[in-house]
């Protein structure tokens, strides 16, 4: 009797532990036309993932852009069935921003591209079977007018944002206002004399809108990101221009749990002939513009840029784009950073390697990993296969691609070469490296640097307290290599470095 008693205590504490499912991985590319295919945004749907994507140049509607929705097994990535939407002679690009979910419907906005440079901002609902249901169009006459983001409040209310241009001449964010069955409330044109705002994201705080993007001054190239709080009638309370160096890509901001704003971009820190190169830049703010800091993580690379950000379970922040050292090839890249901006981990994936691997967005899946949505392309200089596809990448809960240790960090958290202020440039590098130590005091730090293979091939000391130092890697051959920081003989991480000749 007593053991029976054990026993059923035993069944009850194990059906109160939490139940985890197993994780799962896969890597898939899912072609619809044999041509131009990509995903722009994945989310989930009746315990399903759902992409949002875009094709063009079917056979039956000659050359034009139209938009898929897909949807996957969410354990293997099977490919269930998929809608695509054209009209001849017209294109539709759904841009960016994730469908909306609301009462079993899943409404997409965009850009409908009519004859000349005129555009519609469209507003399109679909069952859960991804069956059309009803469609909108808003904007300005005889402008090009393009939505990038849209959101639902609590008011069932619904804000989507682009941009507004008259013939490439005086471009303008575009916010419309609608309820949820797509009927206009407002539209306006908000900008600021002189520049040309685009914006790419649109976000709620605090029952306000965070909307981002990026401004070219007229008649010229400068391009700086920038953030707009406005009241919910499109006044702006404030506005931030974000230094991107002319990185050319703005800027997007998004509220995070603790109530504060994460604004990230990219950074453009050198140029290389006709080449530029860009960092990752990321910073915290407050409801009122006050930073709290501003980092920048990975090496230079010429097709660098974040696209998506999410926090995870754990609350931290993880950021998706591309990374890239030449403009034929471009690796996936994701970054896990903590709430005060320490780096965590960083790692880049593909589908094919020496190819044009891209991330567009990120969910965090039930089981606790993720899934990564973007897209493929061959190069076939390189020896890659295949045509441009979607491309779906799921990862478990340490943003490994299958059950081995892909290098995260199971011990101290929230350090990276790079924000221990040991900075290693140029990269690409050619004869000579530079050593770089910000840290005031007598650290102790060392460099290693690897063929791709592990081996070692160089090692030295890091000078203290603000002293750059050369290193010759002349003898070095061209290719790709791996360098290592270490502070008091403990790794603090791992950095691509790119030689050529």
């Amino acid at each position: 009797m007593r053991l029976l008693i054990y026993l059923n205590i035993g069944v009850c504490c194990l059906l109160l532990l939490p139940q985890y499912k197993a994780q799962t991985y896969f890597n898939k590319i899912y072609d619809c036309y044999n041509n131009g295919d990509l995903s722009t945004a994945i989310d989930t749907l009746n315990n399903e993932y759902v992409t949002l994507g875009v094709g063009f140049n079917p056979p039956l509607y000659g050359f034009s852009w139209g938009f898929n929705l897909k949807k996957y097994d969410l354990l293997s990535g099977t490919e269930l069935y998929t809608k695509t939407y054209f009209h001849n002679g017209n294109n539709y690009v759904p841009q960016s921003s994730k469908p909306i979910h609301n009462k079993g419907r899943l409404i997409v906005t965009g850009e409908k591209v009519y004859s000349g440079s005129n555009s519609w901002a469209f507003f399109w609902r679909f069952n859960s079977a991804l069956d059309s249901v009803d469609y909108k169009e808003f904007g300005f006459a005889n402008r090009a007018n393009s939505i990038w983001s849209s959101i639902k409040t609590n008011d069932n209310t619904i804000y989507l944002v682009g941009y507004t241009d008259s013939s490439s001449t005086n471009g303008d964010v575009l916010l419309i206002k609608t309820d949820t069955a797509g009927n206009e409330v407002w539209k306006k044109k908000i900008g600021v004399v002189g520049w040309d705002e685009q914006a790419y994201a649109i976000d709620t705080i605090q029952g306000k809108l965070l909307v981002s993007g990026n401004r070219t001054m007229h008649s010229t190239s400068i391009t700086e990101g920038f953030v707009m709080l406005m009241d919910t009638a499109a006044n702006i309370i404030w506005q931030k221009t974000v230094y991107t160096n002319g990185g050319y890509g703005g800027c997007v901001a998004k509220t995070l749990k603790d109530g504060n704003i994460l604004v990230y971009s990219r950074i453009k820190k050198y140029s290389i002939g006709s080449d530029d190169y860009y960092k990752l830049q990321c910073e915290k703010i407050d409801i009122n513009n006050v930073s709290f800091w501003q980092k920048e993580y990975n090496v230079p690379g010429n097709q660098s840029a974040p696209y998506s950000a999410t926090e995870n379970k754990q609350g931290n922040i993880v950021i998706v784009g591309q990374m890239g050292l030449s403009f034929n090839t471009c690796n996936g890249i994701l970054n896990e950073i903590t709430q005060n901006g320490d780096s965590i981990f960083s790692r880049e994936y593909y589908y094919q390697q020496g190819c044009q691997n891209y991330f567009r967005d990120i969910i965090q899946s039930s089981d606790g990993g993720y899934c990564l949505a973007g897209f493929f392309i061959p190069t076939y200089a390189n020896g890659c296969t295949g045509s441009q596809d979607i491309w779906l990448l799921k990862i478990d809960s340490t943003f490994c691609e299958g059950s081995f240790n892909c290098g995260y960090p199971t011990g101290v958290h929230g350090q990276s070469a790079e924000l221990n202020g040991i900075k290693v440039y140029p990269n690409p590098a050619t004869n000579t490296l530079l050593l770089l130590n910000t840290i005031k005091g007598a650290n102790k730090a060392k460099f290693k640097l690897y063929q791709a293979n592990g081996t070692e091939v160089l090692q030295a000391d890091v000078l203290p307290n603000y002293q750059e130092q050369s290193i010759n890697i002349s003898h070095l051959a061209a290719g790709v290599y791996y360098y290592q920081i270490l502070a008091d003989s403990q790794s603090i991480g791992y950095q691509k470095l790119v030689i050529i000749k």
